[in-house]
């Protein structure tokens, strides 16, 4: 394929994990990115906050506001002043400015209109990271080659939420990232590849997160670049040895299960 991969990019608001995973995609010279697309829903990690001050208690999710302040203002800071020329700081909404890419918030990425607007665009692939919402028949089959999705964990062990929450609660020494193929069922599909890390030393939520999901877009770029490279996506893996898995989103004893084993938030 001698032209760029043109794809679009779905996701929830998030100031840590994310940004870094776009600017992948936006340095790469075989990848366009045509649009990125915020959902805001009920599933959306920012809409859940009472969940983790229920569940982890007040101190924590001051420690956590305190970071987000941190990553918010260093953002703010790399968008006012150029010549601190550190993009890796930039947000989600930094780096669409920086690279020139549309933004645009969204609440149902099923509906008609987003359908219309990303039809015109002739896509080759979407790609999900921590979308909250469920992609239809007539978005999985939109793009030329699929919609392509990034989960936290070593598929078909815990498919569905809160990856992270869950495998610390069991007390795993190891944690997976899987790119999967979009399909009608929640992290379901082919898994296109896969990787296991140590986490035998991290004891909260905030840094499994940034290791799986850091990882995992480099993971995400290297199928995208086989994509872009074979001009067909790449053969699916064997997940045979996986225990099959799956989790929704955890209660408020759930959390202070996990405080009780010595876990925290950050």
């Amino acid at each position: 394929m001698s032209k760029k991969l043109k794809i679009a990019v779905i996701t929830q608001n998030d100031e840590y994990a994310i940004p870094r995973n776009l600017k992948l995609l936006c340095e790469s010279e075989s990848i366009k990115i045509s649009e990125l697309i915020v959902i805001s829903s009920t599933g959306s990690l920012e809409n859940k906050k009472w969940l983790f001050v229920s569940g982890f208690g007040v101190q924590q999710a001051m420690k956590m506001a305190v970071r987000t302040v941190y990553f918010k203002l260093r953002s703010f800071l790399a968008s006012k002043f150029r010549f601190i020329n550190k993009p890796e700081w930039l947000n989600l909404n930094g780096l669409c400015i920086l690279y020139n890419i549309p933004l645009r918030a969204e609440q149902d990425v099923n509906c008609e209109a987003v359908l219309n607007r990303l039809r015109e665009k002739e896509l080759d692939v979407i790609v999900s990271f921590s979308a909250p919402t469920i992609f239809k028949t007539d978005l999985l089959s939109l793009p030329r080659y699929g919609c392509i999705n990034l989960h936290c964990s070593a598929l078909p062990s815990y498919a569905g939420v809160m990856p992270s929450f869950w495998v610390l609660l069991n007390d795993e020494k190891q944690a997976g990232m899987s790119v999967h193929l979009m399909d009608s069922k929640i992290d379901n599909g082919s898994v296109l590849a896969q990787e296991v890390i140590d986490i035998s030393h991290i004891d909260n939520m905030f840094d499994l997160i940034q290791a799986t999901k850091l990882r995992g877009g480099y993971l995400m770029m290297d199928v995208l670049n086989l994509i872009y490279k074979n001009n067909s996506l790449p053969e699916p893996i064997d997940t045979s040895h996986n225990k099959e898995s799956y989790f929704t989103w955890p209660k408020v004893d759930d959390f202070k299960s996990l405080v009780k084993k010595g876990k925290k938030l950050i």
